[in-house]
This record gives structure tokens, C-alpha cells and sequence, in this order.
């Protein structure tokens, strides 16, 4: 207990000390320096079972600081730094928490080096840890999906090559499935993802043609638990991304990828997925965009020799849903997208120049019958349901934002008969300076 204390108070004084240090040096380009504090509050009802009677609802505050630091000692060369911190207040179902749970975690959140114009060539690299996302998060966008949105990051060097109209990035990283690159304050020995993770790839980017982007890709992927639990896996992906303005008031973006290899050392992989949308700015009072488009993710298909399942590489986020996550992790795991089809259609209107209101709504279905974990949860169809979405965005100031959103998935005959609508509800405040 006492020793928790110590670290506790150490990590107090470091995050001062590191804060009186950048603002000492802020007159100096060398220095900068910049704090982000979330606050939100989630209540999710029925995510995981879908059921009213059960008493599972959860309701807590979600309390995240960050805290960042920029040194740059030369014009091509820059030293960053990250302390993150989040910390929960628990309402339902467990609200007797003991202090250390509450402060949670001091851990790096970002760690790196970065070079620019390498000896006088268009290179630069980025080396240590630090967030890659490519397109929109598609496939790279967390590295630890089991501490839900605390952190995004991946160690990993990154090397870019950028000129007038087209860049190449090639990266190669590992992530543990518990931290074990850099020092962690008051630890809590918690999970990252399930397994080890290893990869690199490649990643080319083209803005040649007029309102026009296309980009390019190959990722490698290895997965084996720590303690050869689960078996190695590895996936190769290759894909596309294009976008683009072919009209002032009509935009574009289209995703495909294909994977191979081998799950579990056992089965050869042939999985597919991809996305497509348009959206549209209608000539009428507050500004309305509609957005139609479609997703899909391939299933296995059990009468094959080969797995057909998509795996969604560092895209475990709520990238469409912040409700349908917690369902998803009944059967693969939280945020594993893949089986999945779902058209959708979204409408956003801005009332305020800092207020913007959306209503989405996605028709899930799953495209292959794949059998389901032993649960009363699951049904025999192929319709998981209808998913609603609405959210309210503001931004009083440049550093004051905020949100509200709400999820509800009306069940399929992918789940049971008799099975209950699911919400999701979050309030969020955002401090950025």
C-alpha cells in the first residue's frame, strides 16, 4: 500500500515538474507543449446479452489526461513525449472501487524520435512509439484494443518517403498483449489485446490527378499468444483506397482489401472486405449532407477448407457503432469486426456554424451462417438488425468541444427470439490545449 502511495505522489510530482519545465521554455521554438483533458460519461444497456432481465446495465465516468511534450534541439530533428492517464468512477454495476482502480495507469502513451529531410533527401523516419492511421481507420487505427479508447498506439518505425504528388511509407512494429516496452506507474497488469502482435508493411499514397486520391497497400500481420496458447497466425492483406471531389457538392471514398495466409498454422486464409459511400451537400437551410453507402466484411464459410473470416488488423475501434463493439465481443471479440453486410444511409445538418446533428442508420446482416458460441444469445438467421445512431457534435471555442451520442440496435433473427433492443448512451467535454 505504501509503496503504491510513493508512486503515486512520484508521478504527481514528474507530471508538475514536467509542466513547469514547458512552460519555463515556451518562449524557445525549441519547446512546445499542449494538455488534452476528456471527461464522459457511458451507459450501455443490454450490449452484451440483449436481454431486460438481466441486471448488466453499466453506467461510469470515464476520466482521461494528456499531457505532451515537443523538443526539437535541431530544424530536422524532434524529441515527443506523451503521459496519458484515464481513471473510472463506476456507477453500475460496481461501484466500490478501491483508490488504485480509480487513479488506474500512468503510462506513455507516446514515445519517439523524429527525423526530417534525412541527410538532405525527402526521407524521414519516426522511431518509438506513436499512432499510425491510415485512411479512415479501416485497418490501422488502434494497437490496443482492450483498453477501449485510453490509447491508439502502436510501437513501431515508420519511414516516409514524400514528394510533390506521391509518398511512400514503409513501417514495422510489435505490440505486446500487456505492455512491456516502457516504464508504467502503479500498474494494473492490463490487457492490451489477446495475443502478441508483429507486422510492418507498405503504404503508397497518389494526388496526381485532379480531386482525385489513391492510395495503395500491403500489410503483414503475426498473432501468437505469449504463451503459445494460440497458435501463430498470419495474415498478408493487399489493398486499395480511392477518393475523391468530382463535383462541389459530391464526394467519393471506396475501400477494398483482400487477405491470405494462415490462421492457426492450420487453415489457409481468403478473406474479403471493403466499404463504399457518396455524399452529398443538398442545397437547402442548414446545410444538409446525405450520405448513402455500403460495408462489408466476409465471414467464414464452414463448408470450405479454407477461413474466409476478415480480420480487422489494428481497426478494432468503434468505427461504426459504439454499442455494437460490446455485442461484437460475444463472438470473437470486443470491436472484431468481420461477417458483416450492411447498407447505411446518413444525414447531418449544421443548425449552428458550431453545432452539427447526424442520424445514421446501418441494415446489418451477417453473409455466412457461422456457428455461434454456445449462448442463449444467438438465433439461426442472417439478419443482426437494425442499428440507429445519433449524435450531436459542438465546439464552443478552439479548445472546448464537446458531444452526445446515442446507439440502439433493434435485434435480427441472428440473435434469439424475444431478444431486446440495446442502447448505448455518452455525454462527452473535451479540453484542449
Amino acid at each position: 500500500m505504501r509503496s503504491r502511495i510513493i508512486e503515486t505522489v512520484l508521478v504527481v510530482l514528474l507530471v508538475s515538474g514536467f509542466a513547469g519545465r514547458c512552460v519555463a521554455a515556451e518562449e524557445s521554438a525549441k519547446f512546445r507543449w499542449g494538455f488534452r483533458e476528456r471527461i464522459r460519461q457511458e451507459y450501455i444497456m443490454n450490449a452484451f446479452d440483449m436481454d431486460d432481465d438481466q441486471a448488466d446495465d453499466r453506467n461510469h465516468i470515464r476520466v482521461r489526461t494528456q499531457l505532451w511534450l515537443s523538443y526539437s534541439p535541431a530544424r530536422n530533428l524532434e524529441l515527443y513525449a506523451k503521459i496519458n492517464n484515464e481513471h473510472r468512477h463506476y456507477f453500475k454495476p460496481d461501484p466500490d472501487l478501491d483508490f488504485y482502480e480509480f487513479i488506474h495507469e500512468f503510462i506513455f502513451e507516446n514515445l519517439y524520435v523524429k527525423l526530417s529531410d534525412i541527410a538532405g533527401t525527402p526521407v524521414s523516419a519516426v522511431i518509438g512509439r506513436q499512432n499510425i492511421i491510415y485512411g479512415e481507420g479501416f485497418l490501422y487505427m488502434d494497437g490496443g484494443p482492450l483498453d477501449g479508447s485510453r490509447t491508439q498506439y502502436v510501437n513501431a518505425v515508420k519511414v516516409t518517403a514524400a514528394f510533390e504528388e506521391r509518398t511512400v511509407e514503409i513501417h514495422a512494429l510489435s505490440n505486446q498483449q500487456r505492455d512491456q516496452y516502457l516504464p508504467i506507474v502503479n500498474s494494473q497488469d492490463k490487457d492490451m489485446i489477446e495475443w502478441d502482435e508483429a507486422g510492418g508493411g507498405i503504404y503508397y499514397t497518389d494526388t496526381s490527378l485532379p480531386e482525385t486520391k489513391i492510395e495503395g497497400y500491403y500489410f503483414y500481420k503475426r498473432e501468437k499468444h505469449e504463451e503459445a496458447a494460440i497458435p501463430a497466425s498470419q495474415v498478408h492483406t493487399f489493398g486499395a483506397r480511392l477518393t475523391g471531389n468530382p463535383l462541389d457538392w459530391l464526394s467519393y471514398a471506396a475501400e477494398g482489401a483482400y487477405q491470405a495466409g494462415k490462421r492457426v498454422e492450420e487453415y489457409d486464409i481468403g478473406a474479403f472486405g471493403g466499404y463504399v459511400y457518396a455524399t452529398a451537400k443538398l442545397p437547402a437551410r442548414f446545410e444538409p449532407k446525405l450520405t448513402l453507402g455500403a460495408i462489408y466484411l466476409s465471414g467464414d464459410d464452414q463448408d470450405t477448407q479454407e477461413y474466409e473470416g476478415w480480420n480487422p488488423l489494428y481497426s478494432r475501434w468503434p468505427k461504426w457503432s459504439d454499442l455494437y463493439i460490446y455485442t461484437l465481443a460475444t463472438e470473437h471479440g470486443v470491436a472484431y469486426w468481420d461477417n458483416l453486410s450492411a447498407p447505411f444511409a446518413k444525414l447531418s445538418l449544421k443548425p449552428m456554424e458550431r453545432l452539427e446533428l447526424a442520424g445514421t442508420v446501418y441494415m446489418m446482416g451477417a453473409p455466412q451462417a457461422t456457428p455461434r458460441p454456445s449462448s442463449d444469445l444467438f438465433g439461426d438467421g442472417s439478419e443482426r438488425g437494425l442499428l440507429s445512431i445519433v449524435r450531436l457534435n459542438w465546439s464552443w471555442t478552439d479548445y472546448l468541444s464537446g458531444h452526445l451520442v446515442w446507439n440502439r440496435i433493434d435485434p435480427g433473427d441472428y440473435y434469439a427470439e424475444g431478444s431486446d433492443p440495446a442502447h448505448f448512451l455518452r455525454w462527452e467535454f473535451n479540453v484542449i490545449y
